[in-house]
C-alpha cells in the first residue's frame, strides 16, 4: 500500500468531517434547527386545526395523515434538497478542485460524499422522529 494514499476509512472520515462542518456552519445552523423544530410542530398545529373543525383526532385518522405527510412529502423533499446540493455546494464553495486533486478516485469521492450525506440525513430524520415521539 502506498503511504501517500489515504485508506478508504481515512478518506471517509475526512469527507464526513467536511460534511458536518458544512451542514453546521453558522449560516446553515438556523435552517437545521428550524427544520428540527418546525416539522414536529406541524402535528400540533394540525391537531389544533382539526379540533377547531369539530373532529376528534381519531375521526380524522390523524396518525395516518401524519405518517403519510412526513414519509411521502417531507422526507423526499428533504432528501432532494440535500442530495441535489451534493456537488453544487462544492462547486459554489470552490472546494471541488481541491477534492478532485486529492489522491482519492472520483468514484470513491462521490460514493463517500453520498454516504456522508446519507448518514447526515439519518441523523436529522432520527431527531425528527424522536421529536414526533415526544
Amino acid at each position: 500500500m502506498n503511504p501517500t494514499l489515504p485508506s478508504f476509512f481515512g478518506a471517509a472520515r475526512g469527507i464526513w468531517t467536511l460534511t458536518w462542518r458544512a451542514k453546521l456552519a453558522r449560516k446553515r445552523i438556523f435552517l437545521v434547527i428550524g427544520s428540527m423544530t418546525a416539522i414536529p410542530a406541524l402535528p400540533l398545529l394540525s391537531a389544533y386545526v382539526v379540533s377547531k373543525m369539530g373532529f376528534s383526532v381519531e375521526e380524522f385518522h390523524f396518525h395516518k395523515f401524519l405518517v403519510e405527510l412526513y414519509l411521502l412529502l417531507v422526507v423526499p423533499l428533504f432528501c432532494l434538497s440535500n442530495f441535489g446540493a451534493m456537488i453544487r455546494d462544492e462547486l459554489q464553495e470552490d472546494t471541488m478542485p481541491f477534492l478532485i486533486t486529492r489522491p482519492v478516485s472520483r468514484a470513491k469521492l462521490f460514493l463517500l460524499k453520498y454516504l456522508a450525506l446519507a448518514a447526515w440525513l439519518q441523523i436529522i430524520v432520527l431527531g425528527n422522529a424522536l421529536a414526533f415521539w415526544l
